[in-house]
Formats: C-alpha cells, sequence, structure tokens
C-alpha cells in the first residue's frame, strides 16, 4: 500500500474528522495524539478482563474494573472457540481502506452479531438503538461481517459498563439490513475520499480550514490544540505554530497511548457536552431507595403528572388484586414522591413476621437485605465451586441464591421487623422470588 495515494482508515479516525476536520489532521498528519484520561485507561482495563473471558473463561478478577465487566456478563455469548474475540479486518474500498478491531463476533446463532465494550460515567451518554443505526462504528463493522459472512442482516450490540458508583451494565443493539447499511456507508465512502483528497495536498493540520471555535473545541473536556487554533485565527507566524505541534509532540503529549490508538478503535467514553437533568423528589410517607442497578430495566412509558385521583397514600388490598394493582403502580409516573402500595400475605404469619419494602424505606427505617444476600451469594458460589454464583452454569444461578438466602433465613440468622430491597439492583432482584415467598407483607414504592 503506497502510504501517500492511500488512506487507511477508520470508524474512530472518521469520528474525529466528522467532529473537526482540523483536529483529524492534527492527529493523522501531525501525529500529535491526546493524553490519556483515567476513563480510557479503565476502558482499557475493562477491555482485557473481556478478551480473557471471551477467549478462555477465566473469570473476571475480584476488582472493582473486574464487578463491572461482571455486571454485564449475561450480555456476552459463552467462551466458545467458535467465537472471535478482538476480531481484526480491512476491506478496501478503492484507495480508501478500512480496517477495524471487533470485540467480539458471535457467529453461532441465528444471526452474525457483532459486540463492542463501551465504558461510560453515565448511562445518559449511552447510544439508543436508533442512534446504533447511524454510527459509524456500527455501520462499518456490520458492513465488514456482512462481507465476510456472508450475510444480510446482523445485529449490533453494545455493552455499557458503568465505570463510576454502583456496578451497572445495560445492552443497547439493533438490527442491522444490508440494505440500509449501504446507505449509511454511502456516506462514510465520500468521506474516507475527501481525507484521502486532503491527506494528499496537506501536510499538517494547520492548513485545514475549519470555523473556529466550533463544537468540537469543547468534546471531551476541551481540545488540546485550542491554544494553537486560536493563534492561528490571530495570525501567528506559521514556522512557531509548528513548531508549538512538534513540542507538543516532543514533549510527549501521547507517550502511553500509541498502543491504545494502535488499535484503531481503542476503548473510548461516550462524549459529554451536556448533564443528565436532576429531578428532585419529596416522598411521603415512605422514602424512596437511592439506584443501585445492574442492568436498568426498559423504561416505563412516560406521561406527564400522575393518574387522575391518585394521591400519595398507602393502598391496603386483597392478595387477589395484588398483582394487577403493583403492575398498574410499575407503569405510573408522578410529579413528585412514592406511591407505596401494600398488601398481607396470608400464611406467613410465623417465623419471618418481617414487611418487605422495594424500592421505599417506611419513615421508622429499615434494614437492607443487601448483607444477608451477599452471604447466600457467597456460599452458593462456594457449593457451585464458581467466582460469583451468576457463572453457575445452565442460568441457574438466581435459584442456587434463592436456595441458599431461604436456608439463612430458616435457620438461626432469620429475619424480621422491616426489610428494604431495591428492584434495579441484580442481586436483590434475583433473590426477589425467595423474599416475597418468606415476606409477611410487602410494600412497593413506585416513582
Amino acid at each position: 500500500m503506497d502510504e501517500k495515494t492511500t488512506l487507511l482508515c477508520s470508524p474512530s479516525q472518521a469520528n474525529t474528522a466528522k467532529l473537526c476536520r482540523r483536529l483529524w489532521g492534527f492527529r493523522y498528519l501531525d501525529k500529535v495524539r491526546s493524553a490519556p484520561t483515567p476513563g480510557q485507561a479503565k476502558g482499557t482495563a475493562l477491555h482485557g478482563i473481556g478478551e480473557n473471558w471471551l477467549r478462555s473463561g477465566e473469570v473476571p478478577p475480584d476488582t472493582d474494573i473486574g464487578q463491572r465487566f461482571l455486571t454485564g456478563i449475561h450480555h456476552l455469548p459463552e467462551p466458545s472457540p467458535d467465537i472471535l474475540v478482538e476480531y481484526g479486518f480491512l476491506f478496501e474500498d478503492g484507495d480508501v481502506h478500512w480496517r477495524g478491531f471487533v470485540d467480539c463476533v458471535d457467529p453461532t446463532g441465528d444471526m452474525i452479531v457483532v459486540i463492542d465494550h463501551k465504558s461510560t460515567k453515565n448511562f445518559y451518554w449511552a447510544k439508543k438503538p436508533e442512534d446504533l443505526k447511524t454510527d459509524t462504528q456500527g455501520i462499518v463493522y456490520a458492513k465488514a461481517m456482512m462481507d465476510k459472512f456472508k450475510v444480510d442482516v446482523v445485529e449490533a450490540r453494545w455493552v455499557y459498563y458503568l465505570m463510576d458508583g454502583q456496578p451497572q451494565s445495560r445492552k443497547v443493539s439493533v438490527i442491522l439490513k444490508k440494505e440500509h447499511v449501504e446507505k449509511e456507508y454511502k456516506g462514510l465512502k465520500i468521506l474516507g475520499e475527501e481525507l484521502l483528497e486532503t491527506k494528499k495536498t496537506t501536510t499538517t493540520g494547520l492548513d485545514i480550514p475549519v470555523q473556529y471555535p466550533n463544537p468540537g473545541c469543547q468534546a471531551f473536556g476541551g481540545c488540546d490544540f485550542g491554544e494553537i487554533c486560536a493563534a492561528k485565527k490571530e495570525g501567528k507566524d506559521m514556522s512557531d505554530l509548528l513548531s508549538r505541534l512538534m513540542k507538543m509532540k516532543d514533549n510527549g503529549i501521547d507517550q502511553g497511548v500509541q498502543a491504545l490508538h494502535a488499535a484503531v478503535n481503542p476503548p473510548t467514553t461516550v462524549i459529554e457536552t451536556k448533564p443528565e437533568p436532576v429531578a428532585e423528589t419529596k416522598p411521603e410517607p415512605v422514602q424512596a431507595v437511592s439506584s443501585e442497578a445492574v442492568e436498568t430495566p426498559p423504561e416505563p412509558s412516560k406521561r406527564k403528572g400522575r393518574p387522575k385521583g391518585s394521591k400519595n397514600r398507602k393502598k391496603v388490598v386483597e392478595q387477589d388484586d395484588a398483582e394487577k394493582i403493583i403492575a398498574q403502580s410499575q407503569d405510573t409516573t408522578l410529579e413528585t414522591g412514592v406511591e407505596g402500595m401494600a398488601f398481607e400475605k396470608e400464611g406467613q404469619q410465623g417465623k419471618h413476621p418481617f414487611t418487605l419494602y422495594i424500592d421505599c424505606i417506611p419513615d421508622s427505617g429499615a434494614t437492607s437485605v443487601n448483607e444477608l444476600l451477599e452471604k447466600a451469594a457467597e456460599q452458593a458460589s462456594l457449593e457451585n465451586d464458581v467466582a460469583h454464583y451468576r457463572l453457575i452454569p445452565y442460568g441457574a444461578g438466581a435459584g442456587a441464591l434463592c436456595t441458599k438466602f431461604k436456608e439463612l433465613c430458616w435457620g438461626e440468622d432469620y429475619i424480621k421487623g422491616n426489610w428494604f430491597m431495591s428492584s434495579n439492583n441484580q442481586l436483590h432482584t434475583d433473590a426477589m422470588p425467595a423474599l416475597e415467598e418468606l415476606a409477611k407483607s410487602i410494600v412497593r414504592g413506585t416513582r
């Protein structure tokens, strides 16, 4: 390949060019890269754990990053020699050659699945299925796999791992058809040809005209080249600006990240451009439990305000009507507060006189089920010789957890009084059948 007349392009390179052509020039013509961030380092570590798991079934380490990866393990295929891990591809389209590295390709099912690990500080920045339909990375990956496997449809599946706070994960996926992929790729083909032409006629990003400032100036917390662009706009001497660029490179702004960028699509954190709005709530008569989600459930239907005639009060109902009322309550969005719905359970007056509060806490207080559940999870793991109860084969992890929890409850350490759980915590929801079976009464909170 003649480097002067061809362009080796990638999804990350194309996205950089879409953001700012001059930034693309600084990175890929002048070869000055951005300094690594703590988020990128965490993302790289998570990718390594994911690679080891998918290649050999190596259990994630008992570290913060390992626990974060573990929350998304059920979105991934079982380790197998039939799946492709860190799969590199290259396809030529004229003088523009596209390449990338797919975290995982699963060809074992009815449909080819392309999987990518994503680290993020907040799920607010996670792409939605509609976003994936036009995502550069998704389109290029889909086209490459369609060509390789001679298929007309693939699933693009992005698994997001929350890197701050309580470990959580979220899967975002979309089915991509060949006709749609080829249509979207036409725009990328044009972009690639434009970048190739720029490469042929330009030697430095300083010569690439852009509107300054532009949205790219504030992306990723601010552009490293802002001062240089500002100086260029002021008409500073070109040799001085080039000297500044070379100094940035010589000072090692990209030291330690060359390997990160050597893989064309390095693990990235989603671009953050605006804060997530936070809604204030003042629940009465019970207090909302903070979310500790491992996997966020589907968003409820959004209706402004609360249903006509509803009030923030407890309702005591017969068991026959409980499931219906609970189902209704889960689809209700209140302007403020928490609506508690309680029901009494027959036949639970004996050894376990406790009330289970789900997503709410009474004014008198309650004890979290988490400590006892963690003990049950540990015992289930030890008895099945796995590092985590969810790694028990054939999806039997939740059942084993429930069994051990009930054994603990029927022993000397039975529970009583008020206990609370979060429906957004994977450990809690896995044990919910046992909790609901043993509880004398249940109070459910809805936001």
